[in-house]
């Protein structure tokens, strides 16, 4: 994933497992001043799953306008304690509490 060059903000975490998944939470990037008032950014959180072979395969994916509706999602699918780095700066991020 290049989500530091396709979104605003970024972040992602793993989980061992099982299944070892790989959770990412990203921020649309701004829209343009001239941007139709149709158009909206929002939230994706999407993960992906590593098989017994060891490759990564999508999982599932999805998106919200908001914030507090995307973060509803992360503990579906992997404990809420995991520990979760910005993609661009590589530090640690609690992203319960942005």
């Amino acid at each position: 994933m290049t989500a530091s060059k396709e979104y605003s903000k970024a972040f992602v975490a793993e989980w061992e497992g099982p299944p070892r998944r790989r959770l990412y939470l990203c921020q649309d990037l701004p829209l343009p001043n001239d941007a139709p008032p149709e158009m909206i950014s929002g939230w994706t959180f999407q993960f992906d799953v590593q098989n017994e072979d060891g490759e990564w395969r999508p999982g599932w994916d999805t998106w919200e306008e908001t914030y507090s509706e995307i973060i509803m999602y992360p503990p579906a699918y992997a404990p809420k304690d995991i520990e979760w780095f910005d993609v661009d700066s590589g530090k640690p991020v609690d992203i319960y509490n942005l």
